[in-house]
């Protein structure tokens, strides 16, 4: 399954990637705190999820300099999801790109535009799209042996498939909820109709503000560590 491609930030050449032995030694509480929040997991096995997301990150980066583009197959789609919290820490996922990457290591959703461009290269190949995704998924599976060895394969598409497959990511993922009660959206819904500058001038009244937690939402996850989605 297809989800994202990794490419460099520069145009004219790839990542240089730190040793392996480096990024394992990067730690980021904030990170699993977070993840946490969001997920119904133990503190060990966010942490292991975030080891697994790291070797995930440092193949991808080193990969890039062979042209090879490692990509989130739905086996470990657990790794993925750790890595959009990092993410969420700009400042620190750019800092750890740039200290530990040599560059910027974005995430590429899937996109219309990148399927057709496979489809025309498999054509253009003249084997069939099954074959090639096949043929894909093979040199993906030697690549992470031949790199990170056959315990982390077994790992990744064995182990997180079937602790993390989707039924149960659904089940592990922690329903939003308000910091707050519903005091606010009682208040405010008989105001939607009113003008604009009016419907203002009332949210900021002190009987209609519900105190300091309903100033910082983050989907409901709490303030700190776990939450803090303002820009700065």
């Amino acid at each position: 399954m297809l989800q994202h491609s990794m490419k460099s930030t520069s145009l004219h050449s790839p990542l240089e990637a730190a040793s392996l032995e480096a990024i394992m030694n990067y730690q980021n509480t904030d990170v699993l705190l977070k993840f946490r929040k969001e997920w119904d997991v133990s503190p060990e096995e966010a942490e292991f999820i975030f080891t697994e997301t790291k070797k995930f990150i440092w193949l991808a980066s080193a990969s890039l300099r062979e042209c090879f583009n490692i990509k989130v197959h739905e086996q470990f789609t657990i790794i993925d999801e750790m890595w959009h919290t990092f993410i969420q820490f700009t400042d620190a996922y750019t800092s750890f790109c740039e200290d530990y990457l040599g560059g910027y290591l974005h995430h590429y959703p899937s996109t219309n535009d990148m399927i057709r461009k496979e489809l025309k290269h498999v054509n253009e190949t003249g084997i069939t799209y099954r074959d090639y995704r096949y043929n894909e998924y093979v040199n993906q599976i030697q690549r992470i042996e031949r790199y990170l060895g056959a315990e982390t394969v077994a790992t990744w598409y064995g182990q997180f498939a079937v602790k993390y497959s989707m039924e149960n990511l659904n089940t592990l993922r922690k329903p939003l909820a308000s910091s707050t009660d519903d005091t606010y959206i009682k208040k405010i819904t008989p105001l939607l109709d009113m003008p604009a500058d009016k419907f203002i001038k009332i949210i900021m009244k002190i009987d209609v503000w519900t105190g300091p937690a309903s100033v910082c939402g983050c989907s409901g996850k709490g303030c700190g560590a776990g939450c803090s989605c303002n820009s700065r």
